[in-house]
């Protein structure tokens, strides 16, 4: 039988697991929120983007990521990733607003863009 683990140990090591990534996304996440809220001028488009950089990025390094990185490197991998995240969240955000529709954008932009985040760390991941 598998030894049973406390529900205290499982939230402690998931919290614990890559402390510098979560703790960099955090605080990317709050910076994200102020900094875009006014110039994204939506509720949902700031928000999604927030979840985009601040939710999924942890997750990916966590469970897709083919290695882990010393605390520094963790932390430059780490504001690499939201970089490039928002860039593509706001590219397909303005692109959906410009040319199709300003109701879908924010949703289209946050699918695309959580698609291609896990979609390029799992092709990276199969391709070491």
């Amino acid at each position: 039988m598998a030894e049973e683990r406390s529900y205290k140990t499982i939230i402690k090591d998931e919290l614990t697991s890559n402390l510098p990534v979560t703790i960099t996304t955090v605080l990317l996440g709050v910076g994200v929120l102020f900094t875009f809220s006014e110039l994204l001028g939506e509720f949902e488009a700031t928000y999604l983007l927030v979840g985009v950089t601040a939710l999924f990025i942890p997750q990916i390094y966590d469970r897709i990521w083919p290695e882990s990185y010393s605390t520094i490197a963790a932390i430059v991998w780490t504001i690499c990733a939201v970089l490039i995240s928002t860039g593509v969240f706001i590219g397909i955000l303005q692109i959906m607003r410009s040319n199709v529709s300003t109701d879908l954008a924010a949703p289209v932009a946050f699918g695309v863009t959580t698609i291609i985040q896990y979609g390029s760390a799992g092709l990276f991941a199969r391709a070491r």
